[in-house]
């Protein structure tokens, strides 16, 4: 929920930024780079996945979460962003609001992940990884770093096991 909270806060700001800009219609150069620059901060806000202390939120937003290998490693860049692109093998599924068959048909097997967001994952190392819906990640996290707490947060969401 705080990832939302966050976003919902970064995007009211940047509204309010713009409805200044044209109150006081200052210089008209410095209110663009004002408003594309508080719209670069809404994008990179957008697409981030958290890579801090998983908690009952972060779980409770989740659509599934997985445990993940990474496959190969490679850099995509084009006129819009640069990102990290990984092909990902799911060994294991912790919980899924559709059912698991559904989940495992549908799961994106290729990632891609803003270079803005942090060091790129590294090949062959299990991550922990929860969508808010299909391909949009909330959280990422280093299955090696997740406290026993954490496991047990990924563990306590019943998932729907039928097919």
């Amino acid at each position: 929920m705080s990832n939302v909270l966050t976003i919902i806060s970064t995007v009211r700001s940047t509204f309010h930024i713009a409805i200044l800009l044209v109150k006081n219609q200052g210089s008209t150069t410095m209110n663009v780079l004002i408003l594309l620059l508080s719209l670069y901060v809404v994008e990179a806000a957008l697409k981030c996945p958290k890579n801090t202390t998983l908690n009952w939120d972060d779980v409770m937003e989740t659509f599934y979460a997985a445990k993940v290998q990474v496959l190969s490693v490679g850099a995509k860049g084009d006129q819009y962003h640069n990102a990290y692109e990984y092909i990902i093998d799911y060994p294991m599924f912790y919980f899924t609001r559709r059912t698991m068959y559904h989940t495992r048909r549908n799961v994106p097997i290729i990632i891609r992940i803003d270079q803005r967001c942090g060091p790129p994952l590294t090949k062959s190392k299990f991550y922990a990884i929860g969508y808010y819906w299909h391909n949009a990640i909330l959280f990422l996290r280093p299955f090696e770093d997740l406290s026993n707490e954490e496991k047990r947060l990924l563990d306590s969401k019943p998932s729907k096991e039928f097919a």
